[in-house]
């Protein structure tokens, strides 16, 4: 794994000579062509994409109530975009109307689909990383002594 800039991760599973096989990033800055990255909504997700936004497989828990939660969307074969609340603690996502990060990944590997294939283990990175840490409503950091266990 390497960080080549702060809030971009890019994971080589082959070590450095080899290729990168997930880039994350939960920077502001960075945005698909379609202007989403941390920190856009839901809405805004589904706005850009339309009826290509579809809940990932992985990322999708339904519950005993009947509800449904998603945290994560996928955008084709290769993009990712984890949801959760504007605070909703580090390693602990809450489903939510944000998108905290992006998450590139080779789609057409073969069995990318399946259990421990690059889908999953690529929602798992990217759904795990430093979430976009600014608070969209009152634009101030958030305190993250307060979520110290």
């Amino acid at each position: 794994m390497l960080a080549f800039e702060d809030k971009v991760w890019a994971f080589f599973p082959d070590g450095l000579e080899g290729t990168a096989t997930i880039i994350v990033t939960w920077d502001e800055k960075y945005n698909t062509a379609e202007g989403i990255g941390p920190c856009s909504t839901i809405d805004e997700l589904k706005a850009a994409y339309g009826d290509r936004v579809k809940p990932d497989h992985w990322g999708t828990i339904k519950k005993e109530n009947g509800t449904t939660d998603y945290y994560m969307y996928d955008v084709g074969k290769n993009l990712l975009f984890p949801v959760s609340r504007e605070l909703s603690k580090p390693r602990h996502p809450v489903p939510g109307k944000y998108v905290p990060a992006v998450g590139l990944f080779d789609g057409s590997e073969p069995g990318a689909d399946e259990s421990f294939g690059a889908r999953p283990f690529a929602g798992f990175v990217t759904g795990n990383q430093s979430p976009a840490l600014w608070s969209r409503a009152t634009e101030a950091p958030l305190d993250l002594r307060s979520y110290q266990n």
